[in-house]
Formats: C-alpha cells, sequence, structure tokens
C-alpha cells in the first residue's frame, strides 16, 4: 500500500515537508505502475508519485515556512522595541506578565486565535490549492495516482 509519507522511510514532518518542497516544481515524476510478483503470487504496485497530495501538501508546507518566516520578523521586531524600552529604563514585562495580560487585558486575542486557525485550515487552504490546480492539466485523462499531471501555468485559462 503506498503513502506519500513512507516514501524515505522518514518519521518527522521536516523530513516529509523538504521532500513535498523538492517535488512541488514538478508535481511527481514516477508514474504509478502495477507488476505482477510470480513469487507472491500478488500485484504489486511501484513507489509512484501522487500529484494530487504533493500540491496540497507542497502548499501546506509553503505555508508553514511563510509562517514561521513571518513570526521571525515579529520577533526581530518586538526584540527592537523591548531594546528601546530597556534603554529608556520603562518596563519590561515577564513571561508571566505577559501570559496574565493574555488572559486578562488581552483575552480578545486568545478567544480569536483558534476560529482563525480554523478559518485559515478549512477555508484559505482549500481555496489556494483549487486555485493551483485551474494551473495544471488536471483533467479526466490525468486523475491520480494512475498518471501524473503536471503546471501549465496560464495556458490552460
Amino acid at each position: 500500500m503506498h503513502n506519500l509519507y513512507y516514501k524515505k522511510r522518514t518519521t518527522d514532518c521536516a523530513n516529509v515537508g523538504r521532500y513535498i518542497y523538492k517535488k512541488i516544481s514538478t508535481l511527481g515524476t514516477v508514474q504509478r505502475e502495477k507488476q505482477f510478483n510470480i513469487q507472491t503470487m500478488k500485484n504489486e504496485v511501484n513507489d509512484y508519485d501522487h500529484s494530487f497530495k504533493i500540491l496540497v501538501f507542497g502548499i501546506i508546507t509553503v505555508q508553514i515556512i511563510l509562517a514561521f518566516a513571518a513570526l521571525y520578523v515579529l520577533n526581530i521586531v518586538k526584540v527592537y522595541r523591548l531594546q528601546e524600552m530597556a534603554a529608556l529604563e520603562k518596563h519590561i514585562n515577564s513571561f508571566g506578565e505577559n501570559v496574565k495580560s493574555y488572559l486578562d487585558e488581552k483575552f480578545h486575542v486568545t478567544l480569536l486565535f483558534f476560529p482563525i486557525l480554523g478559518v485559515v485550515t478549512f477555508t484559505v487552504i482549500p481555496l489556494i490549492v483549487m486555485i493551483s490546480v485551474a494551473f495544471t492539466n488536471y483533467d479526466q485523462n490525468h486523475l491520480p495516482p494512475t498518471s501524473l499531471f503536471t503546471w501549465v501555468g496560464v495556458k490552460k485559462i
């Protein structure tokens, strides 16, 4: 049984993301083939690429990378502001004070985290995937897993 996660027998998400990130430019190169094994007397399927899974997981991987980059930039900005506060000898909140503030003064931010996460997960990601599918040759002749589809750009539109 084929599963994209077991391509390289990886155990962590970073390796799976790295593998998919490399494949997203081609959406897979190995087509599915069935072969009959005389020793086991069963049909066996090769280790093929699934174009749609590569597309979906590739988009998720890119979004995770962008989210970490945004968090990195926000962290740099916050540290700069803290340096300015320290230079002016203003009070800098401790971790405990920040947690209390998110449970009291900024409780609206705490409450909105999960709804925003749900909107991104169930609305934004599928929308980006469907828009991306519009730029491929995905049709009745290129249905995964039996055949691969590729990027065609604006030719299809």
